[in-house]
């Protein structure tokens, strides 16, 4: 399993997260201009009527690609008490990176998997997380120095799948879209003007 870190930077502070993805699928949704689900019927018709391109030209999809749509990533994850990475040390699950720290912002350690819960639901409420204000999400060669980027992302309907009786471990789906981060074009813009 590979380790997932999200970045949530708020009000509350700077939230990291680490956690083992049991998956991460990438794709892309699609926003073309015109054309898609659904979309574009008449265009198509029309278009097909001036062009005369022979007998199933109705049926002939037109799209225009304005590089709308969004990278999304559907990342299942698993936490319990204790989790360490690799090099042995625990994975970080908020604010503070001790594992000796459990506070509503920082369930790193030894913290129950519940606890890890809660402290998640917290930062994901208590956090304005938009493209003003985008999370970071990095992973495989995702993150600043690797072969991409990290990501700037926003979360879309996050849900916990299943949670141990005992306590001791929570399973997961996130799902990410990548976002446009305006305050990085605010602030180039600006520049360009003083």
């Amino acid at each position: 399993m590979d380790i997932v870190r999200i970045t949530i930077d708020s009000e509350l502070g700077t939230g990291i997260f680490e956690m083992y993805s049991t998956n991460i699928q990438p794709s892309l949704r699609t926003g073309y201009v015109v054309g898609g689900r659904g979309r574009g019927s008449t265009v198509n018709a029309v278009l097909g009527q001036i062009t005369n391109d022979g007998e199933d030209s109705k049926r002939k999809g037109v799209y225009l690609d304005a590089g709308g749509g969004s990278l999304i990533w559907s990342i299942g994850f698993r936490q319990w008490s204790e989790s360490t990475g690799p090099d042995g040390d625990p994975l970080q699950w908020g604010d503070d990176p001790d594992p000796s720290v459990h506070t509503k912002t920082s369930a790193s350690g030894d913290a129950r998997a519940l606890s890890k819960l809660e402290c998640l639901v917290y930062w994901l409420a208590q956090s304005t997380i938009d493209s003003e204000n985008p999370a970071t999400l990095e992973y495989g060669q995702h993150y600043p120095d690797g072969v991409y980027s990290a990501k700037d992302v926003v979360f879309e309907e996050p849900q916990i799948r299943n949670v141990a009786d005992d306590g001791t471990w929570i399973s997961g789906d996130l799902t990410l879209v990548s976002a446009a981060n305006l305050s990085q074009i605010q602030d180039a813009a600006s520049r360009l003007i003083t």
